[in-house]
């Protein structure tokens, strides 16, 4: 995984983050295969899913997930529940939480509540 020296790490609000998220062609970058899963940097079974403020299926997975370029470099991490059936909780789509823009990584920022 590769993150350039020159980048800038901004912190901005994860409406913003959501909002350039769904906007980008990612989605089709993915498919396409110019974006590929680098890693599943976490993940684990769900304690009490049913009992969340959103509740999901007995055996969904969180995962935070890593997409990269075809040159290695990071362009996207992510938060998603995968459920037993292969689809995705929650809104349906993964929830970004670091996301490459430019020569800035934009991360949440982490005092929003």
């Amino acid at each position: 995984m590769d993150i350039s020296d020159d980048l800038v790490v901004v912190a901005v609000p994860v409406s913003l983050l959501r909002s350039r998220f769904n906007a980008s062609d990612i989605g089709r970058q993915i498919v396409s295969g110019e974006l590929r899963p680098d890693s599943i940097v976490q993940e684990r079974h769900l304690k009490n899913p049913e009992s969340r403020r959103m509740p999901e299926p007995f055996c969904t997975r969180h995962q935070m997930m890593r997409y990269l370029d075809t040159d290695g470099v990071l362009i996207l991490e992510t938060s998603q529940y995968l459920r037993a059936d292969g689809s995705l909780g929650a809104s349906g789509l993964p929830d970004p939480k670091r996301m490459r823009v430019g020569n800035e990584m934009w991360i949440k920022d982490e005092r929003e509540s």
